[in-house]
């Protein structure tokens, strides 16, 4: 979870997330389907609840 909020955040920062040749839109929906997962699964972690859902909004601001 951490390193997928790291990748992320570098990405938006370098690049444009928004081009399906970085983030392809099957890619995009797998890692919104996990990030959801987690915290569906894991109801009482806190932590990563709390990595997946920066990893969200991460994902969330690139595509506004």
């Amino acid at each position: 979870m951490e390193l997928m909020k790291t990748l992320l955040s570098v990405l938006s920062k370098i690049a444009d997330l928004k081009n399906d040749k970085i983030l392809s839109a099957l890619l995009r929906k797998k890692v919104i389907a996990t990030m959801l997962h987690v915290l569906r699964t894991y109801p009482y972690c806190s932590v990563a609840h709390q990595q997946s859902i920066i990893s969200l909004n991460a994902i969330k601001e690139a595509f506004d």
